[in-house]
């Protein structure tokens, strides 16, 4: 799988990490305004 693969990149995994957390945060604020 061509997407995988750049995942191996460094650059990529950084932004993939960095995705990931800004999901989280998302995940946290929308768990705040659902109460």
């Amino acid at each position: 799988d061509g997407f995988e693969c750049l995942l191996t990149e460094p650059e990529d995994r950084s932004w993939y990490r960095d995705g990931n957390d800004v999901i989280v945060e998302l995940n946290r604020l929308l768990e705040l305004t659902a109460k």
